[in-house]
This record gives C-alpha cells, sequence and structure tokens, in this order.
C-alpha cells in the first residue's frame, strides 16, 4: 500500500461465524501510562444482527458512554456477510463513518473527544453464547490503515 497523503483513517471488513454476534472496531486508542493502572481511552464501533450501529466512548478509563445508541441503517448486513468499516477524517477535521459504503455519522471537530490514537477489535459475546458455550469466530481484514 502506498501512503496516500489525503488519508487519516482505516477501513476495515468483519465477518462473523454467527449472527447473534456483536462486532466493534475501537478506534483512537489513547492509554496513559504515567498512571498505575494505565489509563485508556478510545472510542468503539458496534454493529449487530439487527443491523444497528452503536458508538461509543470512554476517557480516561472511566466507564464506557455512548456517542450514539443503537441506531438502525439498512446498510448494516448480518454479522454473517462481510461488513465494511471505514473511518476517516476529512480535510475539515470531521471524522467520517461509513458502513458498506454508506455514511452513517460524522463528528465535527469541536465534539471530538478524542485525538487519533491506534486502532483495535474486539468481539464481545452475548449472554446466550456464554451460558450455551457456543464457539464462534470474528474476522478482521484491514485494508487500509493510516495515521
Amino acid at each position: 500500500m502506498t501512503y496516500d497523503h489525503n488519508f487519516t483513517g482505516f477501513e476495515a471488513t468483519v465477518i462473523s461465524t454467527t449472527d447473534s454476534a456483536i462486532v466493534g472496531i475501537p478506534f483512537y486508542i489513547n492509554i496513559d501510562k504515567s498512571s498505575t493502572p494505565a489509563k485508556w481511552s478510545y472510542y468503539t464501533l458496534f454493529i449487530n444482527s439487527d443491523k444497528q450501529y452503536r458508538l461509543k466512548v470512554r476517557l480516561n478509563g472511566g466507564e464506557a458512554t455512548d456517542v450514539y445508541d443503537w441506531t438502525t441503517s439498512e446498510a448494516i448486513k448480518k454479522p454473517t456477510e462481510k461488513n465494511t468499516i471505514l473511518v476517516y477524517q476529512d480535510k475539515e477535521g470531521n471524522l467520517i463513518i461509513k458502513i458498506n459504503g454508506t455514511q452513517v455519522e460524522i463528528i465535527r471537530p469541536n465534539d471530538l473527544l478524542l485525538k487519533q490514537g491506534d486502532v483495535g477489535i474486539i468481539t464481545p459475546v452475548t449472554y446466550e453464547q456464554l451460558t450455551a458455550k457456543t464457539d464462534f469466530t470474528s474476522t478482521y481484514e484491514f485494508k487500509k490503515f493510516q495515521y
């Protein structure tokens, strides 16, 4: 991949082996290592099988809070189908979130709580999966990754 001076963000695809999975991608991860334990701050974008997404933020090791609660979008496919997530900053500093090519959110620079940081992956499990001890896999592929 060549460096694109006009792109700051990431593009990832995610697919799961079960439709009951909730998949998520934490991004803008910042870790304050000056305290013990270290304090984590990050956004997490979740998608579920009800064609909904949710954006949460965790600041300085505190509780995660909703930036956007579960919101329906026809752009979202089942977790067993490939979903493409694109998160990037435009030239004006807006944070753009697209799912399968459809813009679902824009966060203006003054509303951004975190600066650019790392990106991670997360697959929360449902209570039913824990109690049934159901195995499942979620696969993530990062196609663009540039900060």
